[in-house]
């Protein structure tokens, strides 16, 4: 999260407002892998992250929570960004991350293979991946590495 936070502060120093700031996942950890493939339509996961400070406007210094807002699949921050704005009760980040390469519907009838609890498991493994990196389901979909995985993004 150092490497996170230092670009954000330093974008900040740069803006001097409160004007969303935006962050390449690259500019943080060159060399990520970007391009999801979708129903033959590309797509990337070097969407900009939004970062939106909503500083405190006093010295009061109350405290504020922070928001972490994750788009659904094919979907960037940015397309987000009125929603975002209306968040207004402390910092707010729209997170890009790498999604899975196939909608929800279509996961759902790759793990329909499956019955009973065994389906709910592979449900519940297309997010875990997503979250914290995994191959969990191979051959369904993609592998989600640890640095493209939510956790990864927001770590590192």
């Amino acid at each position: 999260m150092k490497a996170f936070i230092a670009a954000i502060l330093l974008k900040m120093s740069v803006a001097h407002g409160l004007s969303p700031i935006k962050i390449r996942p690259s500019e943080i950890t060159p060399g990520l892998k970007t391009r999801i493939e979708i129903d033959g339509q590309t797509y990337s996961s070097d969407e900009h992250h939004i970062v939106l400070p909503n500083l405190p406007t006093s010295s009061e210094g109350t405290t504020k929570i922070l928001t972490v807002f994750l788009p659904g699949t094919r979907t960037s921050p940015e397309e987000a960004i009125d929603f975002l704005k209306s968040v207004n009760d402390g910092p707010v980040i729209g997170l890009s991350y790498e999604y899975l390469n196939s909608p929800d519907a279509k996961r759902n009838q790759l793990c329909s293979k499956y019955t009973g609890h065994e389906y709910q498991k592979c449900l519940k493994n297309q997010h875990r991946d997503a979250l914290w990196g995994g191959n969990s389901e191979p051959g369904l979909w993609q592998e989600i590495t640890w640095p493209q995985s939510i956790e990864g993004r927001l770590t590192l």
